[in-house]
């Protein structure tokens, strides 16, 4: 994490020039920000972790990975031992093939804008919002009302778009359908180029763009050849008739991309919601935890949070957009109903927990997360509630039985299914919105700092963080507010005060 943040911290260094303007357009302003958002997106995201890793797994290792030199110069005056040659055959290697897929874009774009030019556009409302980034999960069913997914709670935003008469996302597959007036429907902000004219303009662009970067690659200046297919996709967005009032984008996009530039150029609106409020770390001694370089210097416009506490996480981290407090951020949910519970029912949600070796390629500081500690939570829970008389309605993350979760701790899967089958806790659908199983529950707990509780504080609900570890320190800030209780003995008087007031 310390070697992501001093990545983060490195000026590229590149410099201005004329053809600079004409290579990144919209982004030209941008262009040092933009690159480094698109090298820690690739090459700086997790694969560099393993490399780390390995370098450090061998006695007398180097690190063997492609970064740019001045990247490997900030990385060795943190200690790292490095191999110059072989990092540097491979940094031109992935400049090459760069070049190449740039190409390619350009291509298939150009004859997919050829093959089309003459069939018309779909027509739209002006007003119409665009959401990027999203799965099956987040599209609205048939009653927004039933529902706590991202498209009902923009519906139901104060902050909306005005006179909004549409909504676009990215999924395909999603029916078509209205609500409360509105349409909801699939659209793509990078639909090919129509118009003959257009796209004869676009394959001059593309021939000098080509030339271009092919040109300065030799010179040694390696943004333009690394960033062709990101400025290509840039100029579709800006040529086609795709138009959106405003787009909007999930957390795990906070790396932006430059073909936003060129929609922000044509009079869109930018935004990043949290839908998380999981940024802060959890730390085991009194010294502060640096911030995490996954949510430092993210450059939208305009980002979206929960409340005041993220909105200070968030200034720290040094972003360079307005942040806005706009409460709890719905994202996803699933049609199923919530079955209704006894008065003393527990909402209880945990974190999945990985095993230990993908904690290491994560890049985690503290190792919080541990199936030790996430059993222990359990554990002392339904120990604690059981001997009081309260059920427990269980909501995991994820599907524990997806080929996804191969990663899970083995442990944490033998104690869910232990309590699952023991009738010690009742398993709700993971997809199901939180919302929905804290309406029909007295209290709920959660793991520091997952959101269920926080969303059941700013619905009026009892609510609380248990921490199972008495020796690791958990900021009271990083809470939003939510009553944090520490070890077996804070969490007995707790439940005993609840069960003489339910």
């Amino acid at each position: 994490m310390d070697a992501k943040n001093i990545l983060v911290d490195t000026p590229l260094s590149i410099p201005k020039n004329k053809t600079t303007d004409f290579f990144f357009a919209s982004a030209s302003s941008a262009r040092e920000g933009v690159t480094r958002d698109f090298l820690i997106r690739t090459v700086g995201h997790y694969s560099l972790n393993k490399s780390l890793l390995a370098s450090l797994g061998e006695k007398n290792g180097k690190l063997v990975f492609p970064l740019p030199r001045i990247w490997i110069s900030a990385l060795k005056t943190q200690g790292w031992n490095i191999s110059d040659k072989k990092c540097a055959c491979l940094w031109a290697l992935l400049l090459i093939v760069c070049w190449l897929i740039g190409i390619l874009t350009f291509l298939r774009a150009f004859f997919l804008g050829i093959s089309k030019f003459k069939k018309t556009q779909k027509s739209r409302s002006k007003t119409t919002t665009h959401f990027c980034g999203l799965s099956k999960g987040e599209i609205v069913s048939s009653d927004p009302n039933k529902n706590y997914e991202i498209i009902s709670w923009y519906l139901q935003w104060s902050g909306r778009a005005e006179n909004m008469g549409e909504i676009t996302h990215n999924i395909k597959t999603a029916n078509e359908r209205m609500i409360n007036k509105v349409r909801i429907s699939w659209g793509d902000p990078l639909e090919p180029i129509r118009g003959l004219k257009s796209n004869l303009l676009f394959l001059s662009w593309g021939m000098g763009a080509a030339l271009l970067s092919l040109i300065e690659l030799i010179k040694g200046n390696w943004w333009y050849p690394l960033m062709l297919r990101e400025i290509v996709v840039s100029q579709i967005h800006k040529r086609n008739n795709f138009f959106a009032e405003v787009f909007m984008f999930p957390l795990h996009e906070k790396r932006r991309r430059a073909w936003t530039y060129e929609a922000e150029k044509k009079g869109s609106k930018n935004k990043l919601y949290f839908y998380s409020t999981n940024i802060e770390s959890v730390s085991k001694s009194e010294k502060l935890v640096p911030k995490s370089y996954h949510f430092r210097k993210i450059s939208w416009p305009e980002i979206l949070v929960w409340d005041q506490h993220q909105k200070r996480a968030l200034e720290s981290s040094q972003v360079e957009g307005v942040i806005r407090e706009v409460g709890p951020i719905w994202f996803s949910d699933a049609d199923n109903e919530v079955p209704c519970f006894a008065k003393k029912t527990i909402a209880l949600f945990d974190v999945t927990p990985k095993r230990i070796s993908t904690y290491a390629w994560l890049g985690m500081r503290d190792e919080y997360y541990l199936s030790e500690n996430i059993n222990q939570f359990l554990d002392d829970i339904v120990d604690g509630a059981e001997a009081l008389k309260w059920q427990i309605a269980w909501k995991g993350k994820r599907d524990l039985n997806s080929k996804d979760y191969r990663s899970v701790s083995k442990n944490y899967l033998k104690r869910i299914n232990k309590l699952v089958n023991h009738k010690r806790i009742i398993p709700i659908q993971p997809g199901v919105s939180a919302i929905k199983l804290i309406e029909k529950c007295h209290l709920t707990i959660s793991l520091p700092f997952s959101s269920p509780s926080i969303i059941a504080l700013s619905m009026g609900r009892k609510s609380c963080f248990y921490n199972p570890s008495e020796g690791i320190k958990v900021n009271e800030d990083g809470a939003h507010g939510v009553l944090i209780i520490h070890g077996k003995r804070q969490l007995k008087e707790f439940l005993s005060n609840e069960t003489t007031h339910s």
